[in-house]
């Protein structure tokens, strides 16, 4: 299957059905792409895909937190 890479809200919703699902490797592969292939000519939907991508990051790295537990700092 082809994905408009500069369609950013499809982007963005394949990206939440794909981490929902658990396929992480294919969120990363598709969230490179993304990035590498936005249309920086519609900066609403850079900064759409941008959002995003931050939240799924966020998600990624706090998958294992609770509230006693804060996430790694990064070294």
């Amino acid at each position: 299957m082809d994905t408009d890479l500069t369609d950013t809200r499809g982007v963005v919703s394949l990206l939440s059905a794909l981490k929902e699902a658990g396929a992480e490797e294919a969120v990363q592969q598709l969230s490179t792409r993304a990035a590498a292939h936005a249309d920086v000519t519609n900066p609403f939907g850079v900064a759409f895909l941008l959002s995003a991508l931050k939240e799924l990051g966020r998600r990624r790295r706090c998958s294992g937190c609770s509230l006693g537990n804060p996430p790694p700092t990064p070294t």
